[in-house]
């Protein structure tokens, strides 16, 4: 079975974690071993929270989950099944995740700080959605439909400038309207003289 995504603890990447076959593995060996932390219940990706380091996320059938100490998970609810789209944390902390063709799709975002899922966008092929680094209010999102269909749906990439009450197509020029993911370029440092 593939691994679908892995999250190394920031201040210490010997204790790293991957999804595999629905379960989540852990190592405290940078990988050397594995042992399964939890039971098969549909994990698929998972983010890392960049405001406390060893807190990540989990997509996973029943909802998102999160951890502390990734050993121990608690269900935060959400939209269900949440294993088919990418989920996201932005520099506030807040969970961004894409309900891709099922159940109540679209683009979604829960806040630690009051336990609120909101819905930011109602598209049904909403893949992945990423804020800015440097401006968590910036959304990208991009769409994405499976090749083999007659008639392909994918319908591109949405940018929010207003932290995603409203959104916009970004298309224009793009020959390929479907994706499966979409990052945001960090603008380049200051030069250093050595």
């Amino acid at each position: 079975p593939e691994y679908t995504a892995v999250y190394a603890h920031p201040e210490n990447s010997k204790n790293v974690w991957v999804t595999q076959a629905g379960k989540v593995l852990g190592s405290t060996d940078g990988g050397e071993t594995w042992k399964p932390v939890t039971a098969e219940f549909g994990a698929q990706f998972m983010a890392g929270d960049p405001t406390k380091a060893g807190r990540f996320y989990v997509a996973a059938r029943d909802g998102v989950y999160v951890t502390e100490d990734g050993k121990s998970f608690t269900n935060i609810g959400g939209p269900r099944p949440a294993g088919r789209g990418r989920i996201n944390c932005d520099s506030k902390g807040r969970v961004l995740i894409c309900q891709w063709r099922e159940g109540r799709t679209g683009v979604w975002r829960y806040d630690p700080q009051n336990k609120l899922w909101t819905r930011l966008l109602d598209e049904n092929l909403a893949f992945e959605c990423v804020a800015d680094p440097g401006d968590p209010t910036r959304l990208l999102m991009v769409t994405n439909m499976d090749p083999f269909n007659d008639l392909a749906g994918g319908n591109g990439v949405w940018i929010s400038h207003d932290d995603g009450k409203s959104w916009s197509r970004q298309d224009k020029g793009l020959a390929m309207l479907r994706g499966m993911a979409v990052a945001f370029v960090p603008p380049a440092g200051p030069l250093r003289r050595h």
